[in-house]
């Protein structure tokens, strides 16, 4: 069984990447990280793209990118237009990053939904919960951290 979350809406979405990883070149990441130990990159070519992050804080931010290859099965959910993952960890930060997300991206027109899904067992009965667009905290986005077949609508 796998959870995902997604947000989709009847309009596109702004995507965003806050989940603390750079790509880049293991010769550029050996200038600006010197005292990692070099022992560990052996024989690795210097021109090879890695993703880096500098330490854990960074990591775990709001990620919000488009969904090209749908889940098996996801159709009996959602039924919008764009259809995007929306990853991070829901921790404080996350929540803070989703609210403001939200509060300067999303219109009531675009009725976006949220969804918690977990895929692996037949289709589940899902939860909705409503919000109006002006009232949304970051209180409001618990439902899908703490719910395995949810769907939070923002009108």
């Amino acid at each position: 069984m796998t959870l995902y979350k997604f947000i989709a809406s009847d309009n596109a979405l702004v995507e965003v990447d806050n989940s603390g990883f750079i790509q880049i070149k293991v010769r550029e990441l050996k200038k600006i990280e010197p005292k990692l130990d070099m022992k560990i990159w052996g024989n690795i070519d210097d021109e090879l793209t890695i993703l880096y992050a500098k330490d854990d804080s960074e990591m775990g931010g709001l990620e919000i990118l488009s969904c090209d290859n749908l889940p098996n099965g996801l159709e009996h959910y959602i039924k919008k237009k764009y259809i995007y993952w929306l990853e991070g960890d829901f921790g404080s930060k996350f929540l803070k990053q989703l609210t403001d997300y939200v509060r300067l991206n999303v219109k009531t027109e675009d009725r976006v939904e949220l969804w918690s899904i977990l895929f692996g067992e037949d289709k589940k009965t899902k939860q909705v919960k409503s919000h109006s667009l002006n009232k949304i905290s970051e209180d409001s986005f618990k439902i899908l951290r703490d719910h395995k077949c949810c769907c939070l609508v923002i009108e």
